[in-house]
């Protein structure tokens, strides 16, 4: 239910905005949106499909069986350390929340001009498939929406490579993002070479 209420209040907000072009509501709606959206997620538990299994390995991690969790290494070290540390996997997940939410409001108020709007794209497609379940692969593109986009914007290849072999760490996939500053420096510096680099990404 809160999941339907969160999606159309933020339907509502950016149609107002779209509508009135009013700048304080687009702020100041999207600020009642990513600070409600962050309470539900840190605050979750159980929700998304894989939740429990990640909760599952989390025990199996603190029984010293790591080495029948299939994972890899950096979210096993990650989980052994928040173990060893006495952190729970709901507080550890609560942290991890906490960190995505504030990378997605780091990108958006970096990038966009339009805060609502891009909320509410990034609702049905980050934050219900991989903020609420993909718990790993959550952490990977946080990251890039956070911090490898400006890196990538303003040519630190070196650093963006360094983060993206650190995130593969928590999952595989992430050597996608290693395509991108080749992509980006063979295509045109064009609003359609990027829509390209895009498209190829996606």
């Amino acid at each position: 239910m809160w999941i339907i209420l969160l999606f159309s209040l933020s339907l509502v907000l950016t149609i107002s905005v779209v509508v009135t072009r009013n700048n304080r509501i687009d702020r100041g709606g999207y600020y009642l949106l990513i600070i409600t959206a962050t309470v539900l997620l840190c605050l979750r538990y159980g929700q998304g499909t894989d939740y429990l299994a990640y909760e599952d390995i989390y025990r199996e991690i603190a029984d010293g069986r790591a080495d029948r969790v299939h994972g890899e290494v950096g979210w096993v070290l990650l989980n052994e350390l928040c173990h060893r540390v006495g952190i729970s996997f709901f507080q550890m997940e609560a942290f991890l929340s906490l960190l995505e939410m504030v990378c997605l409001h780091r990108c958006i108020r970096r990038f966009s001009p339009m805060l609502c709007l891009s909320f509410l794209l990034f609702l049905p497609t980050f934050w219900f498939t991989y903020y609420c379940s993909a718990l790993r692969q959550a952490v990977v593109l946080a990251i890039f929406l956070g911090f490898g986009i400006e890196l990538l914007v303003r040519r630190h290849y070196f650093l963006y490579c360094l983060i993206t072999l650190i995130l593969m760490t928590f999952h595989v996939m992430a050597v996608a993002l290693l395509i991108l500053p080749f992509a980006i420096e063979l295509f045109p510096k064009t609003r359609k070479g990027y829509l390209v680099v895009f498209a190829l990404f996606v």
